[in-house]
């Protein structure tokens, strides 16, 4: 039970350490692995539902060969494409900026250091 207690508290000195970008990249990692663990829930449990939606209607029509029926099945099939890259651009953006805030962490502690050296 104690060695919760130690664990614990050594993530809370971490933090304290680490100073307030630490808590935005800790966010940011949160938010990241929220949206990975949101697209790999709809890839196995919910995107079969809408293929096989889409396989069904198209199937039930019966003009399947002419210029309009072809732009269906392509807005279908774009449609599904959509839901797919659902958030795949925020999970880009949150990729892309973590680097930033860990070198926006490095240079606010060399700024403090700095600051604690001269006087």
């Amino acid at each position: 039970m104690f060695f919760v207690y130690d664990i614990t508290d050594s993530l809370f000195q971490f933090f304290q350490r680490g100073g307030d970008v630490l808590y935005l990249i800790f966010i940011l990692g949160l938010v990241i692995t929220f949206l990975m663990f949101e697209k790999i829930w709809y890839l196995r449990y919910e995107h079969q539902s809408v293929i096989d939606t889409i396989i069904v209607d198209w199937k039930k029509r019966k003009d399947k060969n002419s210029f309009n029926s072809l732009a269906i099945r392509e807005m279908m099939i774009s449609n599904a494409a959509f839901k797919i890259n659902k958030n795949v651009d925020l999970m880009k953006v949150c990729v892309m900026v973590a680097p930033l805030f860990g070198l926006f962490g490095t240079i606010t502690g060399m700024i403090e250091v700095f600051y604690l050296l001269a006087v």
